[in-house]
């Protein structure tokens, strides 16, 4: 806001407040911890002054109907937030594990996902069936309130396959890559390029005409050895991508063998928020949650 009302190009990471603010002229909106589109999009800026110009203007317009004593109020009030949010009990930021992505079909509906994860201690799973998001709903409306349910759907493109997190509507397959992309983008959603190991994702040079409209890439899979694959899954992670994990479960012995340890979270921006200090992990095949197995131990009679 202060950039804005100084009439200058601004360049923010995409998120509901910055979309909002920036509107469709006032600037550049960018996928979080993804370098090479950063540097991509300066670099373009720097190449094009006019560019730069027209966008410092109309931020300069927007910005235009508030004064400084606004823009001072704003910044108080953002402040006010952090600190709140700093100060909270540690219980309530605590991780919890998350499957971000699960195959539900015939061989594994709503009541087999909601009771292995209650079983095993999932508290967040992303279902993403492939041909729309209706798998997805059903396990929604099936779920606990201790079970938070993801709607998405896994999209096949031109190029490959393509998940799809936070939708309201399914989307058509046989649609071109960016399209596809697109389309997720326009519903709010959040994008994910499946593993490279799962022989589904789009090729790496297609991948890299649309590198500005992917939100994450899966780095984990229960496909490798553990070691080695929570390995790489973490050098993706320091090397600035935004990554997620899966069991790609089509069965129930399957859910919860790879996921995320992260913070709760309560829509698509939150959630890319707490994907950068999450922790992506391997379980075992049917590892059942530390709840579930004291429960089980406490209704066994004592001899």
């Amino acid at each position: 806001r202060e950039a804005m009302a100084a009439g200058m190009c601004v360049m923010a990471a995409r998120c509901p407040d910055s979309d909002e603010i920036l509107g469709a002229d006032g600037g550049m909106t960018l996928p979080p911890f993804t370098a090479e589109t950063w540097a991509d999009a300066i670099a373009g800026c720097l190449s094009n002054p006019a560019r730069v110009a027209m966008f410092g203007e109309a931020a300069r317009v927007r910005a235009g109907t508030r004064t400084w004593d606004d823009v001072a109020a704003d910044l108080e009030a953002l402040y006010r937030g952090v600190s709140t949010r700093a100060g909270a009990p540690a219980a309530t930021q605590a991780p919890v594990f998350a499957d971000l992505r699960v195959r539900a079909g015939a061989g594994l509906g709503p009541r087999e996902i909601v009771q292995a994860a209650v079983e095993r201690d999932i508290r967040i799973v992303a279902v993403a069936a492939p041909g729309g998001i209706e798998p997805a709903l059903q396990v929604l409306q099936a779920a606990p309130d201790r079970l938070h349910v993801i709607v998405g759907q896994e999209i096949d493109t031109r190029e490959g396959a393509i998940i799809g997190l936070f939708l309201t509507a399914s989307i058509p397959d046989g649609l071109a890559l960016a399209d596809a992309l697109g389309r997720v983008r326009d519903q709010g959603g959040v994008t994910v390029i499946p593993h490279a190991a799962s022989g589904m994702a789009p090729p790496a040079d297609a991948l890299r005409q649309v590198t500005a409209l992917i939100d994450c890439h899966e780095a984990l899979t229960p496909a490798r050895p553990a070691s080695q694959a929570t390995e790489a899954a973490l050098l993706l992670q320091r090397a600035g991508l935004v990554v997620t994990a899966g069991s790609g479960a089509e069965g129930a012995a399957e859910l919860g063998t790879a996921g995320m340890l992260m913070r709760p979270f309560a829509g698509p921006g939150e959630f890319l928020q707490s994907l950068a200090d999450a922790r992506p992990v391997r379980r075992r095949r049917g590892l059942r949650g530390r709840a579930a197995r004291s429960s089980r131990r406490a209704s066994q009679p004592s001899t």
